[in-house]
């Protein structure tokens, strides 16, 4: 099923025949409801377009799960580890049923040296993405610092979290 056919885009800087050509580069998989997709601390060079469903992100620490951040159809998982090559960052669990398509390191730089536009574009998709995702983290924190109360958080870490979801 093409792009198209989907009615979705999944980058906005890409043209619909650039992610057809980067979906052609992935593998496509199917998740269970509360699979999990990859586990904090785990290496990998891999990233996830999100094609259907819902995946929670969250932080393992112990005895606890901290929620992070929901990811639904359209968004990115794994973008960090995919460029930088650093262990995950956190745990990713499906929430439902869902379909991911995994795009490996070794193809996105083969990508690079056969059709280097169409990876450049991918790249600065990427940023966007990321840089989209920092500054809602920093709107968050600020929303932290910004007028604090004397009586406690007054809901100001709850805001500042809801602020980030699904991004």
């Amino acid at each position: 099923m093409t792009v198209a056919a989907q009615d979705r885009r999944y980058f906005k800087t890409l043209t619909e025949q650039e992610e057809e050509a980067i979906l052609a580069r992935c593998s496509r998989v199917e998740i269970a409801k509360n699979d999990v997709l990859f586990r904090k601390g785990e290496q990998s060079t891999s990233m996830y377009i999100v094609a259907e469903g819902e995946f929670v992100v969250t932080d393992e620490r112990p005895s606890q799960k901290v929620y992070l951040s929901s990811i639904r159809a359209g968004g990115l998982i794994g973008e960090m580890s995919f460029l930088d090559e650093s262990p995950r960052s956190a745990t990713v669990t499906a929430r439902e049923p869902g379909v991911v398509y995994r795009l490996n390191k070794e193809d996105f730089v083969r990508t690079l040296l056969e059709a280097p536009a169409l990876g450049s574009r991918l790249l600065l998709a990427i940023a966007i993405l990321l840089v989209d995702r920092l500054r809602k983290a920093d709107a968050a924190l600020t929303s932290l610092t910004v007028a604090p109360s004397r009586g406690g958080d007054d809901g100001g870490l709850a805001k500042a979290v809801e602020s980030v979801r699904g991004s």
